[in-house]
C-alpha cells in the first residue's frame, strides 16, 4: 500500500516530498529534487519529483493544511497551479 506525501519548499527553496499530511509536528523529507524558479521549469521539477514518489510507494497529496506561512499559490501563477495541481474549489 503506498503511503501519504506532498510536494513542497524547503527553507532553502528547493523542491521537495515531504512524508504525511502535514500535520506531522516536524516535517518529514523523503526526497529533494531543483531549485525553484519561477516558470516552466516548475513543470520538469514536479513531473521528477512525481516519478520519485510512484517509484518508492508514495501518492501525492496536498497537506491538510499549509505548512508554511505563505503557500506554492503565492509563488506561482494560478493558470499553472492549476495545470499542474488542479484547479482548486
Amino acid at each position: 500500500m503506498s503511503e501519504r506525501a506532498y510536494l513542497g519548499l524547503t527553507d532553502e527553496q528547493d523542491w521537495a516530498i515531504f512524508y504525511g499530511d502535514g500535520t506531522e509536528d516536524e516535517p518529514i523529507i523523503l526526497a529533494v529534487g531543483r531549485p525553484f524558479t519561477p516558470g516552466d521549469d516548475i513543470w520538469d521539477a514536479v513531473a521528477e519529483l512525481e516519478a520519485w514518489a510512484q517509484e518508492n510507494g508514495y501518492y501525492l497529496m496536498p497537506p491538510k493544511y499549509s505548512t508554511r506561512l505563505w503557500a506554492l499559490q503565492d509563488l506561482i501563477e494560478p493558470e499553472i497551479f492549476d495545470e499542474i495541481f488542479g484547479a482548486q474549489e
